[in-house]
């Protein structure tokens, strides 16, 4: 799966690669339109947002999510079509797209989007689902301030852009778990940001 993944990305002339990692960015993924799309569509269903264990600190994520079905709006299928296509993976190995808003003063501090092997969490999300390969997360606005993407390990720092996707791969080629995907979604400062974000596992989901 990651071999197909990484050979549709690298061939992508729109797709900028960042190393060492398994990181890549592309540009206008989405266009404006469905991008409006989304956010209505986000804004209808939001809730607040959940860690992946319950005992975790409430600060730590306080944004809002929603998952979108493709029982809310064709669209939402059109994407989930288009991803597992730019990705060359079966849309069974791939959770429901979650959109994730962010309002003035919320953030999503420093996290890993895989399980981590051996704790509560990975029993309770991974054991019979899979651990979490690839993310897919695209930028639904950019009249906002703050709520940049930090990867805190790899010095880079990406600013939310209408459309844009950054894709990673959570898992190295032995299957062990990325320590560098480590990253900070930051506070909003000014306006709301809105985000879908698309995880597939490492077996059909």
């Amino acid at each position: 799966m990651s071999r197909i993944a990484l050979t549709r990305l690298e061939a992508g002339p729109q797709i900028q690669a960042v190393q060492p990692t398994q990181l890549y960015c592309w540009p206008q993924f989405l266009d404006g339109d469905e991008c409006e799309q989304l956010v209505a569509l986000t804004d209808a269903k939001v809730r607040p947002s959940e860690l992946a264990s319950p005992t975790a600190d409430k600060a730590f994520r306080t944004s809002s999510s929603a998952d979108l079905e493709r029982r809310d709006h064709p669209l939402v299928g059109i994407v989930n079509q288009r991803i597992a296509g730019a990705m060359g993976i079966d849309p069974a190995w791939g959770e429901p797209i979650q959109a994730q808003r962010y309002q003035p003063g919320q953030e999503f501090k420093a996290h890993t989007d895989y399980f981590e092997p051996g704790s509560v969490e990975y029993e309770h999300h991974g054991g019979r689902r899979g651990q979490r390969s690839w993310t897919f997360m695209i930028y639904l606005n950019q009249d906002c301030e703050g709520g940049e993407t930090e990867f805190v390990r790899l010095d880079k720092t990406f600013r939310p852009v209408t459309g844009m996707a950054l894709i990673w791969n959570n898992l190295l080629t032995d299957g062990s778990v990325n320590p560098q995907t480590l990253h900070h979604a930051h506070k909003i400062t000014v306006g709301v940001k809105h985000v879908i974000t698309k995880w597939y596992r490492d077996r059909p989901y």
